[in-house]
């Protein structure tokens, strides 16, 4: 199943509740290639998982947000 994920990015100063936040959306999508599963390899598959590991980390810090849903055809 292919995923299309979406994120905004939260910038801020740790240390100062005062400071606004600054949100930066993006939408991470597949190339071409990548959109039918018989093109992913092992190697490909543990990089986009260590990619998730990092974003679901930075979603833990309330650093990201994260959106991941099916895409449609």
């Amino acid at each position: 199943m292919s995923l299309s994920c979406c994120m905004a990015l939260s910038c801020f100063a740790r240390d100062s509740a005062k400071v606004k936040l600054k949100e930066y959306p993006g939408v991470l999508t597949l190339t071409e290639k990548y959109k039918e599963e018989k093109n992913w390899i092992a190697a490909e598959r543990g990089i986009v998982r260590e990619h998730f590991k990092r974003l679901e980390k930075l979603k833990e810090e309330e650093i990201v947000v994260l959106l991941v849903a099916p895409i449609t055809n």
